[in-house]
Parts: structure tokens; sequence; C-alpha cells
């Protein structure tokens, strides 16, 4: 759909239109905003209401903004030029900022564009915000939603606006946000190919004031003086719905997102059990031996994949990136004897590591943190507390581990997670899994490292380490992580899943990454127990087609047996899900349309060949029957049902 722009006499922004779009932009609003860095004061907003008009150039299909020095909150003028572009792109605009930095002053972030709408293209209460927060989330109302549960009450300037953001890769899964308004989508892109850390921000305005509905995204140029750094460009474009922006933004990553063929075995997994061996707190809640039977128990369940985690010395969520076998469990032989056993009764096995986690109390970090750990933006290492306890209270209350993390820019930490892997291969698993590193990014702020300056670069390092990997693997072997971002997903063959969409919630849609990549593998998370919603969590992780994650009482103690209702459950969903194999095993998740369906039932739909299948689930307490498309649709309570046309 294309938009137009327009400068009407020197006007601080462009106004933007479209077919069956006008909006209406907050009077006095910022179009963008830049955050120094001075060393005394850490953030220091340049708002472009401040600033002289600018320098404007006119080209064909493009208009240049250029503001020769800037003018600080503090009063004081910076010599730093800006300039901002603004081009016509197929049916988009595309927004480029260039900062050439001649102070002492470091330019860490811009935002740009900035809309701050009054009115988008419907009252506030009908706009919603499509934001693939992981999975995805649908959030309605969002100025009141932001409002309601983003104030910080104290930490950050919410008197100015008030904030959420999402940062880009991970949590965000994709660079894309948008917002449905009056018949109209109204979208933003960040299309980079260096993958850049970044920020997608949804904001309103203060308490007390009339509601605004801001849209930005904020990228980290770090230019320290004599530098001069272009950020990634931003495309705003308009749809219908949200699938147009799904379908365009597939486009474009169609153009580096390249996945290896994944092993047979996986693309046909239906869920495993995940079970800690060796807990964080010392006490052994299985032997290397107990792994055939843990494999049985699921087995009865229809789970054919064991995912072990805290099967070395050190323990789990300890001693990282140490790992070796336990002799009071078993061994090395007895670990290599038990996996060949599972797989021998039919099973698969995966073992375990963290991808990102120094433990502070290990020689590699005495030999090597001060080489690969990543800084923060004060020049001290992140640091990450863990309070995983059992029954006491000095665990669970003061904490107990202590990790810094592993920057993806540094040879030693490429290769000590290439150690890694080839110590876990020595067991014969079928896979390697590496926590973590599927996501949870960070600027790294050490300029020693591969990255140097530029804070945000650290992906393409990361991709690079994942190819090392995977280079080592057998051909039926695979490669798993958590956490789903699109770009580092593309080297996993599946995921653990985490985060929004993985377990249901008011505002979870998983419908919008599976649209954009349906060939992603992930499981279900958060189900510990029989507690009152567990068939609900795993009737929507079935209808999504996400394989199934069954860790019971947190991976510790019993397997699935000892949860007799939920073993029941898994197994009729997973023989309902063999029935229709070719479609949830083989055929391609799509999202073509909404409908109108009952109160508290949702639908997906798969397609194989020219058959397509509509998978529903009943989330109420009693049995629903409805019209579908011409076909009677009956389920039960708390259940689910499938349809084929």
């Amino acid at each position: 759909m294309k938009m137009n722009v327009s400068f009407a006499g020197g006007a601080p922004r462009p106004q933007l239109t479209a077919p069956g779009l006008n909006p209406v932009f907050a009077e006095g609003t910022d179009f963008w905003r830049i955050h120094l860095d001075t060393g005394e004061i850490r953030e220091l907003t340049v708002f472009s209401t401040a600033q002289e008009p600018p320098e404007v150039s006119v080209r064909e299909k493009e208009i240049i903004y250029t503001y020769p020095q800037l003018l600080a909150e503090n009063g004081e003028i910076y010599d730093i030029t800006y300039r901002l572009t603004v081009r016509e792109e197929g049916d988009g605009l595309v927004f480029s900022s260039t900062v050439e930095n001649r102070c002492d002053a470091r330019v860490n972030e811009i935002q740009a564009p900035f809309f701050a709408f009054d009115r988008l293209n419907s009252a506030p209460e009908e706009e919603i915000l499509y934001i693939p927060n992981s999975l995805g989330e649908r959030i309605e109302n969002p100025r009141k939603w932001v409002r309601d549960t983003r104030h910080t009450e104290y930490m950050a300037a919410d008197y100015q606006n008030i904030w959420y953001t999402a940062v880009y890769p991970s949590p965000m899964s994709m660079a894309w946000m948008g917002v449905q308004s009056g018949g109209r989508f109204f979208s933003l892109f960040r299309k980079d190919e260096k993958f850049r850390l970044c920020a997608f921000c949804v904001g309103n305005s203060p308490r007390n004031t009339p509601s605004q509905l801001v849209l930005a995204i904020s990228q980290y140029p770090m230019a320290v003086k004599g530098e001069t750094i272009e950020t990634a460009p931003v495309t705003v474009c308009v749809y219908d719905d949200w699938r147009g922006a799904s379908r365009d933004y597939r486009a474009w990553a169609d153009s580096w997102y390249h996945p290896a063929p994944r092993p047979e075995w996986v693309q046909n997994m239906t869920g495993w059990q995940r079970i800690i061996m060796k807990h964080q707190y010392g006490e052994i809640f299985f032997r290397y031996a107990d792994l055939p039977r843990l494999y049985l128990d699921g087995k009865k369940a229809g789970l054919d994949t064991l995912l072990v985690f805290g099967w070395w010395k050190g323990r789990f969520d300890n001693n990282y990136p140490h790992y070796e076998a336990d002799e009071v469990m078993g061994g090395a032989e007895g670990l290599k004897a038990a996996i060949a056993e599972v797989q021998k009764l039919g099973g698969r096995v995966i073992l375990y590591s963290n991808g990102k986690l120094i433990d502070v109390k290990t020689e590699f970090y005495q030999e090597h943190g001060h080489d690969c750990c990543q800084i923060d933006i004060d020049g001290n290492e992140y640091r990450e507390h863990y309070q995983f306890s059992n029954n006491g209270t000095i665990l669970r209350t003061f904490g107990y581990k202590t990790f810094v993390t592993g920057c993806m820019a540094t040879p030693e930490w490429h290769d000590r997670l290439l150690d890694t892997t080839q110590v876990k291969l020595a067991f014969h698993p079928d896979s390697v899994f590496y926590d973590q590193i599927g996501g949870c990014t960070r600027l790294c702020f050490n300029k020693n490292h591969e990255h140097g300056g530029r804070a945000d670069e650290e992906a393409l390092y990361r991709l690079h380490n994942l190819d090392d990997i995977r280079a080592t693997l057998g051909l039926d072997q695979a490669l798993g992580s958590e956490n789903l971002t699109d770009v580092f997903s593309s080297r996993f063959d599946y995921l653990h899943g985490c985060c929004n969409g993985c377990w249901t919630g008011p505002n979870y849609y998983p419908d919008l990454y599976l649209a954009t990549f349906p060939d992603l593998i992930t499981t279900n998370r958060m189900m510990h127990d029989e507690r009152e919603d567990f068939r609900r969590h795993y009737n929507s992780a079935f209808i999504y087609g996400l394989r199934f994650d069954i860790s019971v009482y947190r991976c510790r103690k019993v397997s699935v047996a000892a949860m007799p209702r939920m073993e029941a459950h898994v197994k009729k969903l997973l023989d309902l899900k063999e029935q229709y194999r070719r479609f949830f095993y083989e055929g391609t998740f799509v999202s073509e349309r909404d409908y109108d369906l009952p109160e508290g039932v949702r639908c997906t739909q798969y397609r194989h060949g020219d058959e397509l299948l509509t998978a529903f689930l009943n989330n109420n307490p009693d049995a629903v029957e409805f019209d579908f498309l011409g076909h009677t649709v009956s389920i039960g309570g708390e259940d689910v049902a499938c349809l084929v046309m």
C-alpha cells in the first residue's frame, strides 16, 4: 500500500499518508531523539524539537535533513552533525541516520524515526499492537497497556514518556512491529544484514495528559570523536493487516535465512522429558543408569527424547564452562552406556551445556575471564545471580551462584564452545544443546574484543561460532538451544521454548512468528505439575504444533509417570497429532485470515498439499458446538478438535 510523504514549509516532521490512513501527529512532539554520553552525564537527551531548523536537501524520491550541531537538554551545543534521510522505496518510506562526531561526548543512541500520534487511524481503544516478543504478542489498546503495566514508578523519566521496550535480537524474535488501527496496519521494520542490536519502543505520554501512541526504534552507534557512523535503515509501511508485514519481512529474510536440513528424527520428534541429574544445590536426583528407565516412562506418554541437564560433576548451573562425567553418578563409561541403551530402545538423548555463562569460581574465569567477558557501559562485567534452592531459605533468599557472560567476539570463548562440543560428543548423544546462546543478547563495551567499539555488533560473531559448532556434528546429530530469534534459529535444528507464546497468557499470539517462519521446531514451557490449567497449556501447544516439554517439579526427582493425569492428556494429544501426522509433522503452518469463534475458542491451520487442517482448542470448562465454514465443530471442555477440509 503506497505511502506518501510531504514536508510542508519546513515542518519538523514529514506528513505521512496512505490510502485509508491519515494519522494525526501529537503537537510539539519529536521526530527523532538522540542520547549522548559525556561520561559525567550518561544519558543526555537531544530533542529534535529543540533544534534550529535543519538544512533541507530535496532529491528525487528523497529528502535529507541535516543538523550541523546539536543542542542538548542541558543547554549546551555539541559539535555533532546529524543527518536524517527519508527515501521512498517501493510502497514504503526508508529512514536512514548518520552521525559525524567531532566532540568528546559519545553518541550512544538514536531513536529515529520517532512517531507520536494523537490519532493513528481509529480511537485508541480500537488499536492493536502486534509485536514479535518471542513467538508473538497481540496487545489490545496498547496506550492503556503501556500506562498500566510499564510505568517504572521510580527508575526512569516517566514524566517524559512511559515506555515498553523489547530488544532485537532476543527477546524480539523478528525485527518488526506494527499497530492495527482503523482497517490499516502501520508497521516499522529494521532490516539490517549485520543484525546489530536495537530496541523496539512503544510508548505513551505521561500520566494525566492526553494519551499518545509513540513508536520508535532505538539503535546504538556508540560514535566517539572522529567517527562517522550510519545506523541500519528503518522502513515504514502500511498494509491491510499484520500478514502483509509478515510477508514483507519474510521476503527480505529469504536473502539470509538458509537453515541447514535438520535430521529426520528432529522433524518427527514428539517431545522430551527434561531432567536434572545433579541439581544446582548439589543433590543427585538420577544416576546415569536411570536414563533408560526415564526414557521408557516417557515413551508410555508418547515422548521419544530425553533432554539431560546437570550430567556433569560440577552440577547444574555450576562450574561453567567445565564439563566432565561424575564418577558418583556412574562415570564416563556409565554415561556412554546409558545413552547407548536409550538409543537401542528407540529413544534420543540431548546433552546440555551453557553457551553463555561463566562461573566466577572456575579456573577458566581466573585465566580467561578478563579477556572474554562482556563488559557493561560502566566498564564492569555483566553479572548474573541464580537462586535455585531446596527447602531452606538461604539460597532462595540471598542467592548462590555468580556468573559472568562470554562475548561471542573473542577467540577464547569461541574455542571454549568448540572444546565443550567435543566433550559432549565423546558420549555419542543424538544432539548437543547450548542453553541461552539462541538469544540473551547484550551490548558489549570491551573495545579489545573483535567487535571493537561497535558494542552492538555481536551477532555476526555468534553466527560464526554456531557454524563452527555445526561443522563438528555428524549428519544425524542435531544442534539445539533456548530462546528464539530468527537470525540465530537458522543455525539450530530445534529450540527449547522460552517466553511469550511458549505458554498461554493474556496477550500471547504465536501466529506472528509461525506464519513468518513456519519451519520452526520449538517446545512449550513452564508446566511443572498438574496445576489446574495444565490441559489448557498443552492444548495450546498442540494447536500451535509445539513439541512437548515435560519437566515435572522443574526436572526434579520424578518422571512423567508421577503425574498420571498429565501423562494421559499428553498421550491423548500426541496420538491425535500422529493421526494427523501429514499436517503437524509434514505440513506448513498458515495464517490466512481471522475467524469469528465462540468465546474461549482458538484455532490454527496447517496445509499439506491441497488439504487444509484446522486445529481448535476450547478453554471453556464446558463443551461447545458451532458452525465453521459450513461444518459443525464440537469440542469438549478443555479439549481440542481437528477438522480437515
